[in-house]
């Protein structure tokens, strides 16, 4: 899974969830962790970064159910 498919679902979870934040950046890291970044949507400040795994055997739903999870989404 690349950086392009993580981007893509990480700002679907952000708009079907209402989040209040901004994606910022996504990385991947030679392990199979991807790095995800988020602002606060109002500031743009920083506002927390979450490590989930994305390498080849994950699924698009198994990636938005770990940030899920990591984010703390209700629902």
């Amino acid at each position: 899974m690349g950086c392009a498919d993580v981007e893509r679902i990480a700002r679907l979870v952000l708009r079907d969830y209402g989040l209040p934040l901004t994606l910022r950046t996504v990385s991947m890291e030679p392990n199979g962790e991807c790095r995800i970044e988020f602002a606060d949507a109002v500031t743009g400040r920083a506002v927390t970064s979450v490590g989930i795994w994305c390498d080849a055997k994950v699924s698009p739903y198994g990636v938005r159910e770990s940030l899920k999870r990591a984010l703390q989404v209700v629902g």
